[in-house]
């Protein structure tokens, strides 16, 4: 129903395809990004982040429309991430354990200093994630990689030949290097899990 009212109500499929990709992903990408990094935030975080983000895309939208949209998305995403921090420390983080049981099988970065430290006093042989470099290099390369696949059929619509197979080299050396270094080394971070986790 919604989609439906903006679709009627929508002046140009531009403005609203711009409004989509800038706007509104600046109302969602805190939350999404907060629930991997940070060992306190909580469901009701990720709740209020996604609320204020929205409501301020749609504010930007219906009242402010000939703003570019990708000038409001560092605002809509500081207004995002405020709602993250208000909501999440509006309730208390009601599971440790769970969150420490994620901690232990994800071993993620970021904030996670509590948990890290409450994880390895119960098991000193926990090894946590030290890979930081090769997980950013892999997100950069995956980045790529999907963005090839995007612009592949693209450009083979087009009939922009050259441009198609540029792109498909680029998505068969970033195919290559994910096998390597992501695929392959999967088994790595399987090797790690404690005992203790794999016996529950």
């Amino acid at each position: 129903m919604v989609g439906i009212v903006f679709g009627f109500n929508a002046a140009s499929l531009t403005k609203l395809t711009l409004w989509i990709t800038s706007a509104l992903y600046g109302g969602y990408a805190a939350s999404n990004v907060l629930k991997w990094i940070w060992w306190r935030f909580t469901g009701m975080g990720y709740f209020y982040g996604m609320l204020f983000g929205l409501l301020g895309s749609t504010i930007k939208l219906f009242y402010f429309p000939d703003i570019v949209d990708i000038y409001v998305f560092p605002l809509i995403l500081l207004v995002s991430f405020i709602g993250c921090i208000i909501g999440t420390f509006i309730t208390p983080l009601e599971n440790r354990e769970a969150v420490k049981e994620f901690y232990r099988q994800t071993r993620p970065w970021g904030f996670w200093g509590p948990i890290k430290r409450e994880v390895m006093a119960e098991d000193p042989s926990f090894v946590p994630n030290k890979d930081f470099s090769r997980d950013m290099f892999n997100i950069v390369t995956g980045i790529v990689w999907q963005m090839a696949q995007v612009v592949i059929p693209i450009y083979f619509m087009i009939r922009e030949n050259y441009k198609m197979l540029a792109w498909a080299a680029v998505f068969f050396v970033t195919t290559f290097l994910l096998k390597k270094f992501w695929w392959n080394r999967l088994h790595e971070a399987d090797a790690v899990v404690p005992a203790k986790a794999e016996q529950v």
